[in-house]
């Protein structure tokens, strides 16, 4: 057993196909066609914020690749998540619209949320977020000379306007194990500058999810590949032996 283990290999097919997907659907330029809310009637004074953002939506990086990676995530797991992200105003309102451009105010950035980060949310009658809880962990080590002696879990709650965040700290192995335990919030709720809750969720039925759909075909063919190979490498064994005899 534990010379077939040692012997065992994976070949991915999953990852093959994905990327085939993504490339089709991506094989042709990626743009923005802003619309009037609630209609079909298109915008032609359209903003040049949308010509960068296009080509930067953060980190220098291209909104096609950004939303190539969505897809992939989505059609290996079944959902992707981001959440659309605005420069702080610093509690200083701009009093114009000329003061909100030159400091930048709407310069929208978006941040990939991995699918535990999106820890609860909630729908209307159509479908769009009434609220939305994002939760990430962190052990940081602030400097080469520290250890990773603290660990941070913070929850933010976004509302259509506010956004509420709660913090809790503590030494590794030492979380409060009370299921009732408080966390306390930092700061009063912020506005995060929309009029809705500013995360993105996309998603797929599981039978266009190629991870879910081809896992059991994935795994009857590694065990297949890897029952044959040991096989052959057993008849080679013997030949070998019956030669030398």
């Amino acid at each position: 057993y534990a010379q077939r283990v040692q012997q065992a290999h994976y070949r991915s097919y999953v990852g093959s196909i994905t990327n085939l997907y993504v490339g089709w659907l991506f094989a042709s330029a990626f743009s923005i066609k802003p619309y009037k809310r609630g209609t079909t009637e298109p915008i032609t004074d359209v903003s040049k914020f949308y010509g960068v953002f296009q080509e930067d939506v953060g980190n220098e990086t291209q909104l096609s690749s950004f939303m190539q990676e969505r897809f992939r995530e989505c059609l290996t797991t079944g959902e992707a998540a981001w959440i659309i992200e605005l420069p702080s105003n610093e509690n200083r309102i701009p009093e114009s619209e000329a003061e909100y451009e030159a400091r930048g105010l709407g310069n929208a950035s978006l941040k990939a949320l991995d699918r535990t980060e999106l820890f609860d949310w909630h729908e209307d009658d159509r479908g769009a977020l009434e609220w939305a809880m994002v939760h990430t962990c962190c052990q940081a080590r602030t400097s080469w000379s520290k250890a990773r002696d603290e660990i941070v879990e913070t929850w933010r709650i976004y509302e259509r306007e506010l956004v509420h965040t709660f913090q809790l700290t503590y030494p590794p192995g030492k979380r409060p194990t009370d299921p009732k335990f408080d966390v306390p919030q930092i700061g009063e709720p912020a506005r995060h500058g929309f009029k809705r809750v500013p995360v993105m969720r996309l998603t797929l039925p599981k039978t266009l999810c190629i991870g879910t759909e081809v896992f059991d075909t994935q795994l009857a063919h590694f065990r297949e590949d890897n029952a044959l190979s040991w096989l052959r490498s057993e008849e080679h064994t013997s030949e070998l032996q019956s030669h030398h005899v």
